[in-house]
């Protein structure tokens, strides 16, 4: 999907989830967020990028 598309298709994700009430989304992407319009109903958590070469990951036992 190209970069045009892909900002339509979260608004209208990010629209549909506002409707919504009393519900929450979880929405997971590989993509950038820098064009998501922040709010009060609005949060994202950027994990960290992976470590090039890593065997396994580091979860408990």
């Amino acid at each position: 999907m190209d970069n045009v598309n892909r900002d339509i298709s979260m608004k209208m994700m990010i629209g549909a989830a506002r409707r919504s009430v009393s519900r929450q989304f979880i929405l997971i992407t590989p993509q950038a967020m820098s064009s998501v319009e922040l709010g009060d109903d609005v949060r994202i958590h950027k994990m960290s990028d992976p470590e090039r070469g890593q065997t396994t990951l580091p979860f408990g036992n």
